[in-house]
């Protein structure tokens, strides 16, 4: 057997451990493309998940403020109406103190 017959020989066996190699990377690179496939649709399932949730909390938010902001003007309404009837009180007794004058009256 001539020398480049026998460095061919060589050669071709060395080109296929590096082709067995690079078919063992290319499967390592395919296990672990499908592995972050399925790690992204795990994210994109769990974030859903989490939009969801973070909707149902808005709308309760939403429904929470709108039920204080009721309350808040309820409060507001029945403290006008109390300003409006201290009022009137007073004017009346004022009306009363008046009248027990005008009348020689003492009230106790």
């Amino acid at each position: 057997m001539s020398e480049i017959k026998a460095l061919e020989i060589k050669l071709d066996k060395r080109f296929k451990r590096i082709d067995e190699q690079f078919e063992g990377v290319n499967k390592n690179i395919d296990d672990l493309t499908a592995l972050m496939s399925n790690f992204a649709n795990d994210v994109n399932v769990r974030f859903d998940r989490v939009e969801a949730r973070l909707d149902r909390l808005e709308e309760s938010h939403h429904r929470l403020l709108n039920t204080v902001d009721g309350f808040v003007k309820r409060i507001d309404d029945y403290e006008t109406e109390l300003a409006a009837r201290d009022h009137k009180i007073e004017r009346l007794e004022r009306w009363i103190q008046q009248l027990a004058q005008n009348a020689k009256v003492e009230l106790s």
